[in-house]
């Protein structure tokens, strides 16, 4: 009750629009940030055709000597076949420290879907480095609001990501929803290729999530463009810049 007073809607709104402005108003963020912008398509299969566009990205910056912070953002817009379509936001800010060995840090993340669901996320996360290998992990404490829906849950998340070469990497992860009377675990594979070394990279990757109130799933493909900036290869900015994601989404992220 206590976080949910301090965290009224007042306050997720001011989160999710400064994590907006701070990662698309680059370079104001500082003279060392790095990061990417990402363009997206992906298709679901739900018995009728679901087919999302996203648009997003994330800068990371020195805060102190030991200390980095990262803000980023993701809008998508969801259009069925049946002519029913909505619009989500999601924005995550990460205050972490990293070394040559691990990552240790926490966040915050909000979200917003017009189709009256707020959320917020607030939690821990980490990444380990073994040679060409990242394990990454974070948990949370989550809660949801919209309309007489009210209530906390958790979420988590594991992954791995094996860079072949510098500039092409494969991964894997598993994320598991759990707010009282929404249920929502999605595994998922990915990969990304940065041709020539240079700033932009293709993305791909596909998603099964299982909803516990329904009998079929939910597979979903996507493909995308991401341009980077401040850093070399793939494997340059996982181990040094902008490589964090958020533990998951209640109203987006299935599809």
């Amino acid at each position: 009750m206590i976080l949910q007073t301090f965290w009224g809607n007042d306050m997720r709104k001011l989160l999710l629009g400064a994590a907006t402005a701070l990662t698309f108003l680059v370079p104001g963020v500082a003279s060392a940030a790095d990061g990417h912008l990402d363009l997206s398509y992906s298709d679901a299969d739900q018995g009728s055709g679901v087919n999302t566009i996203n648009f997003g990205g994330a800068v990371n910056f020195d805060m102190t000597s030991s200390l980095e912070a990262q803000v980023d953002a993701r809008f998508s817009r969801v259009d069925t076949s049946s002519g029913f379509n909505h619009t989500y936001s999601v924005a995550n800010l990460h205050v972490f420290n990293r070394n040559d060995n691990f990552l240790v840090g926490g966040f915050v993340g909000v979200e917003e879907a017009s189709f009256n669901i707020d959320a917020y996320h607030f939690g821990a996360e980490g990444q380990l480095y073994l040679s060409r290998l990242t394990l990454d992990g974070a948990i949370a404490f989550t809660s949801a609001e919209g309309g007489t829906f009210d209530e906390n849950g958790s979420t988590s998340r594991v992954g791995a990501t094996w860079f072949v070469t510098d500039t092409f990497s494969v991964g894997a992860g598993y994320r598991d929803l759990d707010v009282d009377g929404l249920g929502i675990n999605s595994t998922s594979l990915n990969l990304e290729w940065q041709p020539g070394g240079g700033p932009f990279s293709f993305t791909g990757g596909y998603r099964t999530s299982e909803f516990d109130a329904a009998v079929a799933d939910v597979d979903t493909w996507e493909v995308g463009l991401r341009w980077s900036f401040g850093t070399g290869s793939l494997f340059e900015r996982n181990r040094s810049g902008a490589s964090l994601s958020g533990v998951g989404t209640v109203s987006g992220g299935v599809y």
